[in-house]
């Protein structure tokens, strides 16, 4: 199945579940799949055809989310734009990409003003998550059919290209396929067992190759919800308090944050009982910080080994999740995860072929 094909299986299975939830916004899969829709279309009646690429330039907003799955629909390719960002980073990454379009987040416009010189892009829409009704965007996209594109996308589509910083100054694009996103999404469902009631905190910024196959696709999959925290900056506060609003059951940080998140102090001062992973990765943390971790947040912490692996630290088995047992190599790994732990239903796992 294409990532297309997940979103609509999810909107028909689920539509009145919620699907994104960004600040006051919020969406079903219904919906989400009706604006998802709506871009797609009317990206096409711009004028962009299959292989072609869409920018995004913004913070962790619903349109984020949005255009990476109209991206998807539509076979063109998503190139998502860190706003922090110099202006030249941004014109090289819009020249190097040759992106046709810009959907760009009105907090960061002043951008503008040094990418004329990109011969391929052609139009520029801009957004306002703090006023969306007014939004040019939003008047655009109520403009478009919501009906399913006529086009079929193919696993072999090229789908997103993710700009890392390099070594030489300039950013270095990452071209995947929809198949290799669609092939990664059943590692962080079965391993953090994502299910359809799950509840997706993403922390980490939208042009994170992780944020789009670590929360968005396995989610859609799952259909599961995904809620967007703004990634302008972490307070370990904030964090917590969104936990408990938002009921979150997974989340993934990096050690940093987990690190001002036991500094604070503040954690026994939130309800956080809703939380069933909390992974992080990146980079190795002190040992003494990951027991303090486990005193703060019991057997739910994931980390990553210096091999590559990921393992729990010695705790109580959780309730209902089995072990963590160690897993062989290949695709036998994750059949022996999904099958060290009693209750799921095999049609999960039959579903990723």
């Amino acid at each position: 199945m294409s990532i297309g094909e997940w979103i609509v299986r999810a909107s028909r299975w689920y539509p009145e579940k919620l699907a994104l939830v960004a600040g006051e916004r919020r969406f079903t899969y219904a919906q989400f799949n009706a604006r998802v829709n709506r871009q797609a279309n009317g990206l096409t009646a711009l004028g962009m055809q299959r292989g072609d690429r869409i920018a995004y330039l913004g913070n962790n907003s619903a349109e984020a989310v949005e255009c990476t799955a109209a991206a998807a629909k539509g076979a063109f390719v998503h190139v998502p734009i860190s706003f922090r960002l110099s202006n030249r980073e941004v014109r090289q990454i819009l020249q190097h990409s040759g992106a046709r379009i810009l959907i760009i987040e009105t907090e960061f416009a002043d951008k503008l003003g040094e990418i004329a010189d990109c011969p391929a892009l052609e139009t520029t829409i801009r957004f306002d998550p703090g006023n969306a009704a007014s939004s040019p965007f939003e008047a655009w996209l109520a403009a478009q059919a919501d009906g399913e594109p006529g086009v079929d996308p193919l696993a072999d589509d090229n789908f997103l290209i993710v700009y890392t910083s390099g070594t030489t100054g300039s950013p270095k694009g990452v071209l995947f396929q929809q198949r290799q996103s669609v092939a990664h999404a059943p590692v962080p469902i079965l391993y953090y067992d994502i299910r359809a009631d799950s509840r997706l905190l993403m922390v980490y910024p939208h042009n994170s190759v992780a944020s789009i196959n670590m929360f968005y696709i396995p989610a859609w999959v799952a259909g599961a919800t995904v809620v967007m925290a703004d990634a302008r900056g972490f307070v370990a506060e904030r964090w917590l308090s969104q936990v408990e609003a938002e009921k979150i059951t997974h989340c993934h940080l990096v050690p940093t944050m987990l690190i001002r998140v036991l500094d604070s102090g503040a954690a026994a001062r939130f309800d956080l009982s809703s939380l069933q992973t909390l992974g992080y990765g990146s980079a190795a943390m002190p040992r003494e910080r990951i027991e303090e971790l486990h005193r703060t947040f019991g057997s739910i912490l994931v980390l990553r080994t210096e091999g590559g692996g990921r393992q729990r630290p010695g705790s109580p088995k959780r309730r209902d999740r089995g072990d963590r047992v160690p897993k062989p190599p290949g695709h036998q790994r994750l059949l022996a995860r999904y099958r060290a732990h009693p209750g799921r239903d095999p049609e999960r796992l039959a579903a990723f072929g």
